[in-house]
């Protein structure tokens, strides 16, 4: 208590002095309070040190998943743009072509942000290797661009990528399904865009794995220009694939693209295509957020736990004070500073807590058990956790837990408000 007087009488005589003299003394009896019990303090600042920390790594684990999902699937057949005629795009009917390709991708080639671009042909037909024969899709591509926009060319497991026009690759389980292996020649037969019959023979040279049983069982890769010629498509194609630099540059250049197309071709980004993988990505950051709303509340709570009984325990102090002079709104600024150096504090442990768990765990990502990550290699994804740190995320958590203090501690200063003097000094 004598340390108390001695404070308040030093804050006597500086209320006949500055601004800033007084303000200074405010903060300095804050900090000195805030460590009266030190393990109070250490535990309310380590709580919010907690929910901030499990915010940034659920969602740096989150978007580290998903961004491998979206790399996974844009960098093996999906691309990041593909332009398409609009009724292909509703119907997905082989009839409805790009007209002009060749013309088209080197107009597409020249606009900035484009990294690589492709024509496609895609057509369903039956696949036969002596008396078994099995539905699939034929894919044509050419062979030279293909590798500058594909991971598919990298994932031949046996022989090697497509060189020259009779030639073929085909997915692992097709190969088993059939019953081939290289060196061995494949019939295709399908019908030609003007109602003929559409056959071709090709010699296998290389068997493809991707780890998606839904592409392995029953994807072909032949060269355009046969397949074209075969299936009556002239200098036509279903799509354009074109490949940006960046993911994030998709969405710009589509809409870029879309100024600038004829009609009826109209181009899509990855997330228009495919956007199942940004809906799981959605539900899993409002999942995050839910989680994360739960953890501010009971945080929230245990601080106005801790600041309420900091105002029971100090009423007679509090007497002392505005006996001397200090003014009630002083007493309810120096809570709120109370509240923020907490969670100031608290904040700087989760900081460090973060830097030192994203230095031990680099870029490498977090081993995942044998049977997750045998289901994370089904999805081409690898066997480890990738994490993706997220600045903006923590900086989110930490001004939502500031918040959440000062909040807390708003509440505590309403005790306050009925505060008398009088009676905290007889406060035992």
């Amino acid at each position: 208590m004598e340390g108390v007087l001695q404070d308040q009488a030093g804050f006597e005589g500086s209320s006949r002095g500055s601004w800033e003299s007084r303000s200074y003394l405010v903060l300095a009896i804050a900090w000195r309070n805030l460590w009266r019990s030190k393990r109070r303090t250490w535990l309310t600042a380590g709580g919010i040190a907690f929910a901030i920390w499990l915010l940034s790594f659920g969602s740096a684990a989150n978007y580290g998943t998903f961004n491998a999902m979206i790399r996974t699937a844009t960098d093996l057949l999906l691309g990041h743009v593909q332009i398409q005629h609009e009724d292909f795009v509703k119907t997905e009917h082989a009839r409805y072509r790009v007209q002009d390709a060749t013309q088209l991708l080197h107009r597409v080639e020249r606009l900035e942000g484009v990294q690589a671009a492709s024509p496609r042909v895609q057509v369903g037909a039956l696949i036969s290797f002596q008396e078994t024969s099995v539905a699939g899709l034929v894919m044509g591509v050419d062979f030279e661009r293909e590798p500058s926009l594909s991971t598919l060319p990298n994932r031949i497991t046996e022989g090697r990528y497509l060189e020259a026009g009779d030639e073929a690759v085909i997915g692992s389980g097709l190969a088993r399904r059939l019953g081939m292996g290289l060196g061995d020649e494949l019939v295709v037969l399908g019908s030609g865009m003007r109602g003929g019959v559409a056959a071709m023979v090709q010699r296998i040279v290389g068997i493809f794995e991707t780890g998606l049983s839904e592409l392995d069982r029953g994807l072909v890769q032949l060269p355009l220009a046969p397949v074209q010629a075969a299936f009556d498509f002239g200098d036509e194609a279903n799509a354009i694939i074109v490949a940006t630099s960046e993911v994030q540059d998709a969405d710009g250049l589509a809409e870029v693209l879309n100024s600038q197309l004829p009609a009826p071709l109209f181009a899509r980004s990855w997330n228009e295509i495919d956007p199942r993988i940004q809906q799981m990505l959605d539900l899993k950051i409002a999942g995050l957020g839910i989680f994360f709303g739960i953890c501010v509340l009971m945080i929230g709570f245990s601080v106005l736990n801790s600041l309420l009984m900091s105002v029971f325990e100090r009423t007679r102090e509090f007497g002392v004070m505005t006996a001397l002079g200090l003014r009630r709104n002083s007493l309810f600024v120096m809570l709120q500073l109370e509240g923020l150096m907490c969670s100031l504090l608290g904040c700087g442990l989760a900081a460090l807590a973060l830097a030192a768990m994203f230095a031990a765990i680099g870029s490498s990502g977090i081993p995942l058990p044998k049977d997750v990550a045998a289901t994370f290699g089904e999805l081409g994804m690898g066997s480890r956790l990738l994490i993706e740190f997220d600045l903006g995320t923590y900086l989110i958590g930490a001004g939502v837990m500031i918040a959440a203090t000062e909040a807390a501690a708003l509440i505590a200063c309403i005790r306050l408000k009925r505060f008398s003097p009088i009676a905290a000094l007889r406060a035992e």
